[in-house]
């Protein structure tokens, strides 16, 4: 009987022992971080964030936005620089055509483009219109009125003095550069784009919306 007890209590002791061991092994691993300050990561939450262009540019080029800051990465432009040329040039209308045959939403002439491309295809378009555009402003050393004058005359003119410009070409920097100026100063009207809309804008925009399907 003795010894019967003394069993009993050898395995309630050694419960206990196990109890206590199992305690003190969970306080020494919750107290780990602190002791040797263990920085445990906590997964951060992302953020988008919209960078929208000027809000006075037409509906039909705010169509674009989402598109205008992807190339604007992709081609090393402000993109509210992007967005004065596609206001001047077609509006946001992908499948206008000029009276001197340049074609799309940045008005490119057919002889940018290989046998290959759509010309009305957004993309290929940017891609033609955008790339020649990064190169004018790198020409121009990021001078905006020579970029432009360069866009819309030809890389050679940037050379040239300005009142030797084409008269087309210094009509599209004074427009440019001071719709530009207005959407980097984060107005919200622009007197630029209001006079650029009265004197050449309403027709073009107006076949822009309806090319969209975008409402008055």
């Amino acid at each position: 009987m003795a010894s019967l007890n003394l069993h009993r209590r050898t395995n309630i002791a050694g419960r206990s022992l196990i109890i206590i061991f199992s305690f003190l092994l969970l306080v020494v691993l919750v107290s780990l971080p602190f002791l040797f300050q263990i920085e445990i990561p906590i997964p951060s939450q992302t953020r988008s964030i919209d960078h929208r262009i000027a809000p006075f540019f037409s509906s039909s080029v705010q169509y674009w936005n989402e598109e205008i800051q992807n190339w604007a990465t992709e081609y090393g432009l402000d993109p509210n620089l992007i967005a004065t040329v596609m206001q001047i040039e077609s509006c946001g209308d992908p499948k206008v055509i000029s009276n001197a045959g340049a074609m799309g939403l940045f008005q490119v002439m057919p002889f940018h483009f290989s046998y290959e491309d759509d010309p009305f295809d957004p993309s290929t378009n940017a891609l033609r219109g955008l790339s020649y555009l990064s190169h004018s402003m790198n020409l121009a050393g990021q001078d905006t009125n020579l970029g432009l004058a360069g866009y819309n005359g030809g890389v050679g003119v940037i050379q040239w003095s300005p009142d030797q410009w084409y008269d087309e070409t210094k009509r599209y920097v004074y427009w440019g550069s001071r719709i530009l100026e207005d959407a980097n100063a984060d107005l919200a009207q622009s007197s630029a784009y209001d006079e650029w809309f009265a004197s050449y804008g309403y027709w073009m925009c107006e076949n822009a919306r309806n090319q969209l399907g975008l409402l008055p």
